[in-house]
């Protein structure tokens, strides 16, 4: 998902919507709009139907509950 957003937000860049120069300056506005195009990508489904957050918040889950699982003991009967 990383790899995806980055390429959407230098596609971004390329297309004049963002402006690095404001952002280096922290511009409130310049910050403001990239924060919300960042949070408008992580909320929009992709192609294959799947949601950035969505697919994160499942990764972080399986993983915590793989840490989980490692950190309990096994009590058998």
């Amino acid at each position: 998902m990383h790899t995806r957003l980055v390429t959407y937000l230098e596609e971004q860049l390329a297309a004049g919507v963002i402006d690095p120069d404001l952002l280096a300056t922290a511009d409130q506005a310049a910050c403001r709009g990239y924060i919300e195009l960042q949070e408008r990508w992580m909320t929009s489904a992709l192609p294959d139907g799947r949601v950035p957050m969505d697919a994160l918040l499942d990764e972080k889950d399986e993983e915590f509950l793989a840490e989980w699982d490692a950190a309990t003991p096994r009590r058998w009967p």
